[in-house]
């Protein structure tokens, strides 16, 4: 006793001393920058050493009085042999308490419920097109809901390996009905962390018989800053609130005698609820079930080998198959063509994992400490969302003095167990600190080894189920000090003083809101009987592991699909089968169009005959109704070719997109064959060199690049009036018509002329036009670079 308060004072010195010298070289420096090798400290302001200093003057003046000491000593844990079931009134104020807390803790969000949702909007608008798809195969289509053939079309896609979060998809429908998807996604949003709490609180009362503490440890569960920083754009890892309501019913599956089938149904559901959010959450709930058998095991096997528990667990595994069965079905259709297979390596495993700083450092989304934490987090592996695994120090501290004082117990010996356990596998790999790795081989090599498994990239994320166990050793602490506070006033400040210190140690307000937009124009669309498909420009197809065609986030393409209801042909899925991928990119249309989106794509020799023949045949096969041309691709080479080889007329231009509608009874331009590319090997590109060009007619598009004075000959017919271009705006450029080496019209385009962006559009209307030229160079007066540059189209 006597040499672990000596410790404990020892350790709150040495912070005194150590804050005060870095408030003392602040002020005399102005700021300093240490470089430690593992990692640096850079300091600059005088904010957080400040208030890190005041909490420990706190703790220090705290340290002498009579009632900290006993937090210290170990004793036997006592608990009631029976759980008094909650009156209605108490489980009242318990939910209008969590879900204060909640609007609480997602401000402004209450103030935007209709207009936007939580998040950055980088991943958000796929799980609202998750919502969107449950409703829709269910209640519309009334097709199988773990098939979509709305994306990847005509392919289509199964959403076994999705994060489709099916279970929040199929409660939200009536209030999809009720109130619009964007209500009915924020709705869910706040169940999952009010029934996480409630969860959580149930759970933890279950097992320290003590409701005020329950209740301020399903608070560290729910409202842990794991959570918040999954709220960015991870709308399933959000949804934690089936886990405690499993893990109590499995629970009372062994240890109660009585009741075992119900209590084993009511697991099973939860199970089958949780796998059907979320895959990573299922995992570890059967991890958790093993461990928690194991140990069982080894303290009284009798428990659980008895017919009762026999029969419990036969109703547990049978209401889980029967629930599970149709999703099973098409999971083994998706893995037979490939949808869990081809996990790229151990990337996940080594990037997206749980640094050792981050447990300690608080989150980036904090209001006080978020320049603190990208100090110290600016080395971390992954990204805020994944490297976020901050306990918060009370709810450490709280734990801590439980496993000193109740280390004997036996629950209390198999929570500090499992949190070890679900420690350990969210560093993956290996170790991080600072993020750098330490090459000492952790059991997450055995998970990355199992086919199927080794889909999760992410071990971080077992943070979430470390948290549970966190709060329910905290609140043993909480309970202790609160039944050593005789009279009601000072137990009620005890227990407001830590709800206060550990949502100060949370906070993430004001989180960021993005907003929801419903262009009418997409409205209109959706309004039309014909079924039809949509080609967005940038095609592209994007999963966890790999994206092919545009770096534009395709789940706002699918996003937009809400609205249009029509068919689209890329798609943002968890994973995509590479079989799926070379099937599009076998397409002739999507193969150039693929090539033509490529920043530095080398020319090559294109028939436009065929090309345009190819789209004829894709608009018939594909049932093809309209063509989006999506900002930033409005100025740019594959614009033009989809004008060039579609019959099109244009449906609306708005500032970030144009569509186009596919004209009526039309199918084909005729023209004849043209090379639009002369092949690489008939160009050589010196600087202040004309390089010969192939002939081609005069209707053509041309890639060039920054350093190549290009000569375009054989121009047909001879006089040109139009000269279409698209040009880096950055740089000035001579463009000549020639007319066998003389001289026939020059023309200057620069900044002045083009639009300000990166690649700007540029029509130069040639009055009179230029009669008989046989060639055109163009020539970048200051480029010094090789890259791509643009396009020309000439009539």
């Amino acid at each position: 006793m006597k040499s672990s308060q000596k410790f404990f004072n020892w350790m709150l010195n040495l912070g005194l001393v150590f804050l005060s010298l870095w408030i003392v070289l602040i002020y005399y420096t102005g700021g300093f920058y240490l470089d430690l090798g593992l990692f640096t400290i850079r300091a600059t302001g005088f904010t957080n050493p400040i208030i890190f200093l005041i909490i420990l003057i706190i703790l220090k003046l705290c340290w002498p009085l009579k009632w900290l000491q006993p937090l210290l000593k170990e004793e036997p844990l006592q608990l009631d042999a029976k759980t008094v079931p909650d009156s209605s009134a108490t489980t009242s104020l318990v939910l209008i308490g969590y879900v204060a807390l909640t609007f609480f803790f997602t401000y402004p969000l209450v103030f935007h419920f209709t207009s936007a949702v939580p998040g950055d909007g980088g991943d958000n608008p796929l799980f609202l097109w998750n919502l969107w798809w449950v409703k829709k195969s269910l209640i519309e289509l009334k097709t199988n809901p773990f098939y979509c053939d709305y994306i990847l079309y005509p392919l289509g896609a199964g959403l076994t390996a999705h994060t489709f979060t099916f279970m929040n998809g199929l409660l939200s429908i009536p209030f999809q009905l009720l109130f619009g998807l964007v209500v009915a996604n924020n709705i869910i949003i706040i169940l999952t962390f009010v029934l996480s709490a409630f969860g959580a609180y149930l759970l933890i009362n279950y097992i320290i018989k003590d409701k005020v503490s329950s209740f301020i440890g399903g608070i560290i569960f729910a409202f842990c800053p794991y959570k918040f920083a999954h709220l960015l754009g991870h709308y399933n890892l959000v949804s934690t609130q089936w886990l405690p309501f499993y893990i109590l019913f499995f629970l009372r599956l062994i240890k109660e005698d009585k009741a075992r089938p119900r209590h084993g149904f009511l697991a099973g559901l939860f199970l089958l609820f949780t796998a059907l959010t979320d895959s990573y959450y299922f995992v570890f709930l059967i991890i958790f079930s093993f461990l928690y058998l194991i140990y069982v095991f080894s303290q009284d096997r009798k428990i659980i080998i008895n017919k009762s528990f026999f029969k419990g667990s036969v109703a547990l595994v049978t209401i889980f198959f029967i629930g599970f069965l149709p999703f099973l079905l098409s999971m083994i259709s998706d893995i037979k063509i490939g949808g869990y297979s081809n996990v790229p390596g151990p990337k996940g495993a080594t990037e997206y994992v749980a640094d050792l700083l981050g447990f300690i450092t608080p989150s980036v989304l904090h209001p006080l400490f978020r320049d603190f934490t990208r100090q110290i987090s600016k080395n971390f592996t992954g990204n805020a969302c994944e490297w976020t695994v901050f306990t918060g120090y009370v709810g450490l501290i709280l734990a801590l003095i439980t496993m000193i004082k109740y280390r004997k117990n036996r629950e209390v010996r198999f929570w500090l167990i499992s949190l070890a356990t679900f420690f350990v596998l969210s560093l993956g790999l290996y170790p991080h600190i600072a993020g750098k790795e330490i090459k000492l081989p952790l059991p997450f090599f055995i998970i990355n080894l199992i086919p199927i498994l080794n889909n999760l990239r992410a071990p971080s994320r077992f943070n979430i189920m470390m948290m549970l166990c966190l709060a329910i050793l905290a609140a043993l602490s909480i309970r202790f000090i609160l039944l050593n506070l005789r009279k009601p006033w000072p137990k009620f400040g005890a227990a407001l003083f830590v709800t206060l210190l550990i949502s100060f140690e949370y906070l993430a307000i004001p989180f960021p809101m993005f907003k929801i937009m419903s262009p009418p124009v997409y409205q209109a669309i959706g309004q039309e009987k014909e079924k039809g498909t949509i080609l967005d420009i940038p095609l592209g197809w994007q999963d966890g592991f790999k994206q092919i065609g545009s770096e534009i986030n395709q789940a706002q393409l699918m996003y937009l699909q809400i609205f249009h209801q029509k068919r689209i042909f890329g798609g943002y899925l968890a994973r995509i089968p590479d079989a799926k991928i070379e099937y599009f990119l076998s397409l002739p249309i999507f193969s150039t169009i693929i090539k033509l989106q490529e920043i530095g794509y080398q020319p090559e020799v294109i028939d436009l005959m065929k090309e345009r023949n190819s789209a004829k045949a894709f608009i018939h096969n594909y049932d093809l109704s309209y063509i989006v041309i999506h900002r930033p691709y409005l100025d740019s080479l594959v614009h033009g070719y989809i004008l060039e080889v579609f019959p099109l007329e244009k449906h609306f231009e708005g500032g970030r997109l144009i569509i186009y509608k596919i004209r009526a009874g039309e199918t084909s331009v005729k023209t004849e064959p043209s090379e639009l590319f002369p092949k690489p090997a008939n160009l050589r590109a010196f600087q202040n060199v004309v390089a010969e060009g192939t002939p081609f007619h005069a209707r053509g598009i041309y890639r060039f690049k920054k350093t190549e004075i290009i000569q375009i000959g054989g121009l047909e017919p001879k006089s040109i009036s139009k000269l279409d271009i698209s040009l880096d705006s950055n740089d000035i450029y001579e463009i000549v018509f020639k007319r066998e080496g003389r001289e026939l019209r020059k023309f200057w385009v620069g900044p002045k002329e083009l639009p300000e962006r990166a690649m700007a559009r540029y029509v130069i209307e040639i009055q009179p036009p230029v009669e008989l030229a046989d060639s055109m160079t163009i020539r970048g007066l200051y480029g010094d670079k090789y890259y791509f540059l643009g396009h020309i189209l000439l009539e």
